[in-house]
């Protein structure tokens, strides 16, 4: 599904016509010349929240990436968009699920259930679509606000938090696990984007921070928050999951269930299963009947709930349903449903499945029934029952794909003449601005390179940006809005590099922003009891943990660190940055410091003189680099910005700015010394 297919939904909404003949004109950020359409769309004539659902996941993915371009940001008032994830594992595979697929199913869940901030836009692919999840009151109920200020029990919130899906950790670093260490706790809900930490003073929520996972530092301060299941399968409903399963007790090897009841035995207990998969359910099932939760929980979601839920149980009454293709949809859903019947024989045969096993997802037809029920929008070919058809409406009619002109760059520009000519709109929207900017001027017409469309832009004009998009489309004008009459002279043509020259430009992987790893948080995310430390001021020591001590009437937590002869350190848990994991060369145990004596200041002398030598040599080897000169190379021309305008990627800032460097040291006299040092698959050799 293009863009264009979007807003020929939104066309089918009432009272949204008058719009496409006086659409605003308000200034807008780059490349809103079609944005209006959306915007108007989505914010004055959808109440509820909008779910779109198409065939497969990578068009699912590009239509979620294309709506967060064209839509207003959320701090704009615009609406959040969600991918709704689907499942790490094939229907009947034991494959647990990952802390971010948890995230992104959950997240888009909380969203649709939360009544505050600008309904939300979903996008789910047939697949994500056919997993069952918990019921909607379920999620509600599982949902806890905590707030500065407010009194907790600190021993009842753990426990509430194991019963809901949360694994307890050392550190967290994945959605659905929480840390304990004395008054400071964290817990990342899947249903934020950032995991939070809780500092009690006593029984009260003292404060609340946001915390980044990777270097356990503060973020920001918030209010509060709404903490909300570690997982679909709650697993305080672990035991009912055993008695639908017909496990009694709590262990699957008991007599009353190896010996069946009434004859009847559990699908757990199939003598074909191979002995590594009975083992790992007599795990498994100990763990359920205990409500806790583990990795690979989610296998058991058939069995958590009377009546488990599908994405569009979620969906309230204001909320509009879209079908993008629904011949593809359920072609797609009927194959993949004939797909998990295959794996699920190829399972059995292998001994990795038990017989009569509850599937995991909805059926074609189950799903086809919620649909009738729900009423859709459908667009593109096809009805809910499979029958060739099309949304033959004037205002369906009114958006297309644009041409593909495949780097016939003179037929392109042929068409754009014609297009002015007969009055209408055209956008160019290309990495290659200059070239065509020429191209345009040979055929007698002026264009300006501009980076945004602060206006619609006016009949017979050629607007040309500097800039990337997906793809383009054609927007057929209106003249008559009420009696939908075309009006041939207003079309809107908005062409990018896919249309003109055949490719498009993937969107860079975006890394999360640095902070700084010099915090006090950061020494729980790398050393566990029992590691060797080293302190700025005593050196090596062995770290035994958190203990509490009173000093002065006042119970604090201290990092406990054992040094030679029995010697102890305490370090306030604030100062825990002064302390870092020892590494060194080998696996040699590490000579232990004594405490009070010069043995580490000895050592850090040492290695302040090493480091000063290696400093000299430095000084002299570049002070003899530059008296050496080389040829400087020219400024970038033509058919350089050419060549950098065809690569097929968005550039992150990163490369950006390397290459940038990397010109002026060309264009310098004196040698080149960089090194370009960045992660596997991030643009060493591109740049």
């Amino acid at each position: 599904m293009q863009l264009s297919g979007l807003l020929s939904l939104l066309t089918h909404l009432p009272a949204y016509q008058a719009l496409l003949a006086q659409p605003p004109t308000e200034p807008q950020a780059l490349l809103q010349a079609a944005r209006p359409y959306v915007v108007a769309g989505l914010k004055l004539h959808r109440p509820g929240p909008l779910l779109v659902l198409t065939a497969r996941s990578e068009v699912a993915q590009q239509l979620a990436d294309q709506l967060e371009h064209w839509l207003p940001a959320a701090s704009e008032g615009g609406a959040h968009v969600y991918l709704f994830a689907e499942p790490d594992a094939l229907p009947f595979e034991r494959i647990a699920w990952s802390g971010q697929t948890r995230q992104r199913r959950l997240t888009t869940l909380a969203a649709l259930q939360s009544r505050t901030g600008a309904p939300p836009l979903v996008v789910a692919s047939a697949r994500a679509l056919m997993q069952k999840t918990l019921p909607a009151r379920e999620l509600r109920l599982a949902l806890r606000p905590v707030k500065v200020g407010s009194v907790v029990r600190l021993e009842q919130m753990a426990l509430n938090w194991a019963q809901t899906g949360y694994n307890p950790a050392d550190v967290v670093e994945e959605p659905g696990a929480f840390a304990r260490r004395g008054g400071i706790v964290d817990i990342w809900p899947p249903n934020l984007p950032q995991p939070v930490r809780i500092d009690l003073f006593g029984d009260e929520v003292d404060n609340l921070r946001l915390f980044d996972p990777a270097t356990q530092r503060s973020l920001q301060h918030i209010d509060g928050v709404e903490i909300g299941p570690g997982s679909e399968a709650l697993s305080k409903y672990g035991p009912a999951a055993l008695t639908r399963l017909g496990i009694q007790g709590e262990h699957l090897l008991a007599p009353e269930n190896v010996h069946g009841s009434n004859g009847a035995f559990s699908p757990l207990h199939d003598p074909n299963l191979l002995l590594a998969v009975r083992e790992q359910m007599r795990v498994e099932v100990e763990q359920l009947a205990q409500g806790h939760s583990f990795h690979g929980i989610e296998w058991y979601l058939p069995y958590f709930y009377d009546q488990p839920a599908s994405l569009i149980d979620y969906l309230n009454e204001d909320a509009t349903l879209v079908v993008d293709d629904a011949a593809e949809l359920f072609a797609t859903l009927t194959e993949l449903e004939g797909q998990a019947g295959s794996l699920r024989q190829e399972l059995l045969r292998s001994g990795e499945l038990p017989h009569d096993y509850a599937p995991s997802y909805f059926t074609t037809e189950e799903l086809r029934q919620k649909l009738l029920a729900r009423q859709p929008l459908l667009l593109g070919y096809g009805d809910l029952y499979g029958k060739s058809t099309s949304a033959n409406t004037p205002l369906a009619r009114s958006f297309a794909p644009g041409p593909r002109y495949g780097g016939k760059t003179k037929q392109a520009i042929g068409d754009v003449v014609q297009q002015q000519n007969e009055g209408h709109r055209t956008v160019l929207v290309t990495r290659q601005a200059a070239r065509l900017q020429d191209l345009l001027r040979e055929s007698d017409l002026i264009a300006h390179v501009q980076s945004e469309i602060p206006h619609r832009p006016s009949p017979r004009s050629i607007t040309l940006v500097q800039g990337v998009l997906g793809e383009g489309f054609v927007v057929r004008g209106i003249q008559d809005a009420e009696a939908l009459v075309p009006n041939p002279e207003s079309n809107l043509f908005l062409f990018t590099d896919t249309e003109l020259f055949g490719w498009s430009k993937p969107q860079a992987r975006r890394r999360s922003q640095a902070h700084s790893s010099v915090a006090p948080e950061i020494f729980f995310a790398d050393v566990k009891q029992g590691d060797f430390v080293v302190h700025l001021e005593h050196g090596i020591g062995q770290y035994d943990g958190l203990v509490k001590l009173e000093v002065g009437g006042v119970e604090r937590e201290y990092l406990q660190v054992s040094y030679a002869r029995g010697d102890k350190l305490y370090v306030p848990v604030h100062q825990a940055d002064r302390l870092s994991r020892y590494v060194g060369a080998g696996e040699r145990t590490p000579p232990v410091n004594r405490l009070g004596t010069a043995d580490w200041q000895t050592v850090k002398e040492r290695a302040r003189r090493a480091v000063a030598d290696i400093a000299d040599d430095l000084l002299q080897l570049y002070a003899e680099r530059e008296l050496v000169r080389r040829h400087v190379y020219s400024p970038d021309g033509p058919w350089q910005e050419e060549m950098e305008a065809s690569f097929p990627y968005e550039e992150t800032d990163d490369q950006l700015r390397a290459i940038e460097a990397i010109k002026e040291d060309m264009e310098s006299d004196k040698p080149m010394d960089r090194l370009i040092v960045g992660d596997v698959g991030y643009g060493k050799t591109e740049v």
